[in-house]
């Protein structure tokens, strides 16, 4: 080998993998990309919201409930990463709730669950980007709960291959 080949190598050895190497190992570990994509994009969709003003109008101390929101994206992308599947199980529902919902508000309808109510609004289309992002957390969650879940059914807690199944001594 030629010396500025020996250089390139060291090169490529000091930088680490390339970016899309790096990305192709994080994606075989759904558990770690469910929780880097739900934290990034999950505070990424907050600061869109409060910057867009896509806070209904009633709300008191959305700077507040925004921040309580983002301290609780933080735990929970902690708890997936450590490969707590049926968190992302539920956050499916509710995010999904959340992306619908933004949708809508681009569309020019806000809509509540509690007390459930339908109201005509501007329509706002920076929230399609936020139903879009809201979509992406979605797909990452599932693809950690789907995982969680069949590594669970595979492997059932106890160590037994019965796969959840009661047995008796005398099967």
């Amino acid at each position: 080998m030629s010396e500025e080949t020996n250089r390139l190598e060291e090169r490529r050895h000091l930088d680490g993998p390339p970016a899309s190497a790096a990305i192709s190992r994080l994606l075989k570990q759904p558990h770690k990309a469910a929780a880097l994509t739900y934290a990034g994009l999950g505070v990424l969709v907050i600061l869109l919201t409060f910057v867009a003003g896509l806070v209904p109008e009633g709300r008191e101390n959305a700077a507040v409930e925004l921040g309580i929101g983002a301290f609780f994206i933080v735990i929970f992308a902690a708890l997936i990463y450590r490969g707590w599947w049926p968190v992302s199980a539920v956050l499916i529902f509710s995010n999904s709730w959340r992306a619908f919902t933004y949708f809508n508000d681009g569309r020019g309808w806000h809509i509540e669950l509690r007390p459930f109510s339908a109201t005509a609004v501007d329509p706002q289309p920076i929230a399609f980007l936020n139903a879009l992002l809201m979509v992406i957390i979605v797909i990452m969650l599932a693809r950690s709960a789907w995982h969680g879940f069949s590594t669970w059914r595979k492997h059932p807690p106890g160590g037994s291959e019965t796969s959840g199944r009661i047995t008796t001594k005398t099967e």
